[in-house]
């Protein structure tokens, strides 16, 4: 089996010479374990998260697929709490949205795939940020370096930022860091909404998705804490 290939339970039966129970059982350890993955919609399994961490494969492909790995969580935790949820990596000074799922309700948002948003504020560029290392940051920010830091250690110790109103007043969002097989913070993703959705009785649940999904996604990549 390589990188993109898929086979269903008779495809491993036939390939192995197995009993069919046999390759069931084996197949569902390995799924457990994470060296494989099943499509709940197909049935089809495929090679799972733990051999990006394995050798050369985690070396050389550990950034790979990010987009497509981490669409069906960004649809998860959409639905889950029904605001946008989207996914963005820096490039130099801004945070670029690389995917986006648009909230089902009629008041949010809108936010396109390919637009940038200044780093400095909001909680997708405090996150992405603190991804970096102190030389860069002082580079990015200058004299706003003493002002925005301490925020930036906030990130790196809790593992996530909740804005209010710091890029629009009215809206809010939280985000988390997605990391690849070689630990490095390779994206950020965020949920957002009005403030009064997104900060509230519920916030703690919402914290708590938006870390879930972005673990998720980081297992996709290879990454395992």
């Amino acid at each position: 089996m390589d990188l993109k290939e898929s086979l269903n339970l008779t495809d491993v039966v036939e390939k192995t010479g197995l009993s069919a129970s046999t390759a069931h059982r084996i197949i569902r350890g390995l799924e457990r374990r994470d060296y494989l993955s099943r499509n709940e919609d197909t049935k089809r399994y495929s090679l799972g998260a733990r051999i990006a961490y394995l050798g050369s494969l985690a070396e050389n492909r550990s950034d790979d697929g990010l987009r497509e790995k981490a669409y069906e969580y960004l649809v998860k935790i959409r639905d889950r709490i029904n605001e946008s949820a989207s996914l963005y990596v820096r490039d130099g000074a801004s945070g670029i949205c690389i995917d986006r799922v648009e909230s089902k309700q009629l008041l949010r948002r809108v936010i396109t795939v390919g637009e940038r948003l200044h780093l400095p504020n909001g909680a997708t560029g405090k996150v992405l940020m603190s991804g970096m290392e102190d030389r860069e940051l002082m580079e990015l920010l200058g004299e706003d370096y003493e002002a925005v830091k301490p925020d930036v250690d906030k990130v790196r110790e809790r593992g996530y930022w909740v804005s209010n109103g710091e890029r629009e007043v009215g809206l809010s969002a939280i985000a988390a860091p997605v990391y690849n097989a070689k630990g490095k913070m390779i994206a950020a993703i965020s949920i957002s909404g009005p403030t009064a959705r997104i900060i509230d009785e519920e916030m703690a649940e919402k914290v708590q998705s938006v870390l879930e999904c972005a673990g998720d996604i980081s297992r996709q990549m290879g990454y395992f804490k």
